[in-house]
């Protein structure tokens, strides 16, 4: 109405059109304001980049170490890359696991399958473990795709039962499941372990890229439990929490020195594997929070799928929205929201207090 009114002089008109470009420019601000709010929301809920991955049609040539592959994710993972024609080396302890999904693995297609015995808890174990595998017949000092899947874990209380156990010494003492023993052995193996076979395989992944002109590729399998609170598991909470940090860290130093190795770390949600149904079967653990199980077959070809197109981190499977969780809990409100969730489903607290 100012603007209207004041048409009926130059400097009115003047002042007109400053507050309307004033106005345009508030909204422009707003508007961009917005599209840097929402737009992060929106991909947190439908990960496009991860949804629009290509199909795998060949990976035949390729030369791919799977760790922890004698059972679940790790074994799917090998019949995966064995029906898109790789060469799978196969890493564990126990070999007579080993040997079936080997015999398999051949059956589906692969271009070799071999397996190696390994202790993946000390540096030892693990550089004796990447230098038979860079000797095996068609790797040659090579190597296009790691896979790290190991881990051990325990699930309890990290403080004992109830106050009165707490305090019953003068120093205190962890939960019946635990020892420390088994604390420090999870960080070697769940942690330092995925730190350690990612330096000792940077030479042969980057042989094989220079030489193939394609990129070579680390895919890491890490957990809900990286990103989110995770009751009655701190020790494998902490170890996850701590390899996003990591290898965030470590792609930050490939890119800086132009080094054709792609890291992508996949965030896992429950899975159908024989440690999970285990777990779920003792009776203490009974109440524990379930979602729909995820077939590890289904895990595995996400996996494939997102790590050799080089996606930071693939969430899987996506109908646990833990990708959507990820995004809300830095924000205090969801935070204390799901924090409460998670008490609820122990059985030891009420929503609002």
């Amino acid at each position: 109405q100012m603007c209207i009114r004041d048409r009926v002089s130059t400097q009115s008109t003047g002042n007109c059109a400053t507050v309307m470009s004033k106005s345009m420019m508030a909204r422009g601000i707003m508007g961009l304001a917005a599209v840097l709010v929402i737009t992060p929301l929106m991909l947190s809920v439908v990960p496009l980049d991860q949804v629009l991955a290509p199909d795998v049609k060949s990976l035949a040539g390729r030369r791919v170490l799977i760790c922890g592959a004698s059972s679940g994710i790790g074994e799917e993972l090998a019949y995966a890359y064995a029906r898109k024609g790789a060469h799978v080396a196969l890493v564990a302890r126990r070999v007579n696991l080993l040997e079936r999904v080997a015999a398999k693995a051949l059956a589906a297609g692969a271009g070799s399958a071999q397996l190696i015995q390994a202790d993946l808890s000390s540096q030892q174990g693990l550089e004796a473990a990447m230098s038979e595998v860079l000797r095996l017949d068609n790797f040659e000092g090579e190597l296009d795709t790691l896979v790290l899947n190991h881990a051990i874990q325990r699930w309890g209380w990290y403080l004992p039962e109830n106050d009165t156990e707490i305090m019953k010494d003068s120093i205190g003492k962890l939960g019946k499941v635990w020892d420390f023993e088994f604390v420090e052995a999870s960080v070697r193996v769940n942690l330092v372990s995925y730190m350690s076979l990612s330096v000792l395989s940077m030479p042969a992944l980057i042989r094989a890229a220079r030489r193939n002109g394609k990129t070579s590729h680390i895919i890491a399998t890490s957990s809900g439990a990286g990103k989110v609170a995770v009751p009655k598991a701190p020790v494998y909470a902490g170890v996850k929490h701590a390899l996003h940090g990591f290898f965030d860290s470590l792609r930050l130093e490939l890119e800086h020195k132009e080094l054709p190795v792609t890291l992508t770390t996949a965030i896992v949600g429950q899975v159908e594997t024989e440690r999970l149904v285990s777990l779920f079967n003792k009776s203490e653990h009974s109440n524990q929070i379930k979602m729909p199980q995820a077939h590890p077959a289904q895990i595995a070809m996400d996996l494939l799928r997102g790590g050799e197109a080089g996606i930071e981190e693939v969430y899987t499977p996506l109908s646990q929205g833990l990708h959507v969780v990820a995004i809300l809990r830095p924000v205090k409100i969801f935070r204390w929201l799901l924090d409460r969730i998670a008490l609820i489903a122990l059985g030891g607290r009420n929503l609002l207090w």
